[in-house]
């Protein structure tokens, strides 16, 4: 128990309203691809550090509102050790994705989905995973002819687990 309670915690969250969409190099015109990106904090609540850390995550548009399989594909920039005092770390994920136009997401053709995971080892040598999964829901509502965008991300119930 006293183990437990003197390891490292990591958990990951994403900021509610944040999401960038631009368009992408000159070259994916016409191609319909779009630079899609936020970023993740990532914050260890345990008592000691985190160690040999390792973070994945990428950003994808699908046509399902399902999110797809976490996998450790992209590695993102984290450092390597994440002591407890370190606060609120941000971590960007930028991705090129396939997603015709910015309309597609307002329209609701194309979903957007942030996932991945964050390895560790804790003080005592256990390896830890830390996954998160995300999609962006479009939501506003017009007030008097005028519009308020409310949209943000929502956690899926599926494969979120701090650890």
């Amino acid at each position: 128990m006293t183990e437990d309670l003197q390891r490292a915690r990591i958990s990951v969250e994403v900021p509610p309203n944040e999401l960038t969409v631009e368009d992408g190099p000159e070259w994916t015109e016409g191609v319909g691809r779009i630079y899609i990106g936020s970023h993740v904090s990532v914050v260890n609540h345990g008592s000691t550090k985190a160690f040999n850390l390792l973070a994945y995550g990428t950003i994808v548009a699908t046509s399902s509102t399902v999110p797809p399989p976490v996998t450790k594909d992209e590695l993102l920039q984290a450092p390597n050790v994440w002591a407890p005092d370190a606060g609120e770390t941000n971590i960007d994920v930028i991705n090129l994705v396939e997603l015709g136009t910015q309309d597609a997401i307002t329209q609701g053709t194309k979903f957007v989905h942030l996932f991945g995971v964050v390895t560790y080892e804790d003080i005592f040598g256990n390896k830890r995973e830390t996954s998160f999964r995300y999609v962006w829901r479009e939501e506003g509502m017009d007030v008097e002819g005028q519009w308020f965008d409310s949209s943000h991300w929502v956690k899926s119930s599926a494969d979120n687990r701090a650890t």
